[in-house]
């Protein structure tokens, strides 16, 4: 890895997290072009990434190929219904893509990845409650959101929720700036802060070992 753009800074937070390993089985869900199944094999562990986009995997085959990682290797499948081998996986990465999955497939994953880890296993799960980000990221939507900054994460999440179905639509009828909302729909369909993430990973059967908010 080098320099430091955001791809760059995202991987190596999420390899921070993961911690130094060596000999391991490795999953990595939604792995993508750039993979941290490419740069876990780097260390000596097996790897194999996992996506549903053929595209993707070609490229990440070229580059690990490229790379001569002969213990990294690429599936195609669909994370919520991919069928994985039980207790194979010493750590599973799931980074940026609970956000793409509705609560059913969602709930499916999490449970695949449970069944797919061996015991004492480690799930590692990385997102950005996307769907909403417009709220934050321009100016024009900070008066609706900060005067509630302070509400508990779930209160705070109902009351965006509130402004993005029920506000938001009658507002762009009344203010053209309202039309310079980033739609996301298909792309960013599940709001998920960390309560309700906790939620999801707790119901499947996993114990909390670390869990961090970052702004």
């Amino acid at each position: 890895l080098r320099g430091e753009g955001p791809w760059v800074v995202r991987t190596r937070s999420v390899l921070d997290l993961v911690g130094p390993l060596r000999g391991r089985q490795v999953l990595d869900i939604g792995c993508g072009v750039w993979t941290f199944a490419m740069e876990l094999a780097k260390q000596g562990n097996d790897c194999v990434g996992l996506d549903a986009s053929p595209n993707m995997l070609r490229t990440a085959s070229d580059l690990a190929r490229s790379q001569r990682l002969t213990r990294c290797h690429f599936v195609v499948g669909d994370a919520a219904l991919h069928p994985l081998r039980p207790a194979t996986f010493d750590v599973v990465i799931a980074s940026d893509i609970v956000e793409h999955l509705l609560p059913e497939p969602l709930a499916r994953m999490i449970g695949a990845c449970w069944e797919a880890l061996k015991p004492g296993g480690v799930l590692l799960v990385h997102t950005f409650p996307a769907k909403y980000d417009y709220f934050f990221a321009s100016w024009k939507w900070w008066g609706f959101v900060l005067p509630v900054w302070w509400l508990p994460t779930r209160a705070l999440l109902r009351y965006v929720d509130w402004l993005d179905r029920r506000v938001v639509p009658r507002l762009r009828h009344a203010h053209r700036w309202v039309t310079e909302r980033r739609e996301e729909p298909l792309a960013h369909c599940n709001c998920l802060m960390r309560a309700s993430l906790e939620e999801f990973v707790q119901r499947a059967g996993f114990a909390i070992r670390h869990s961090r908010a970052e702004t």
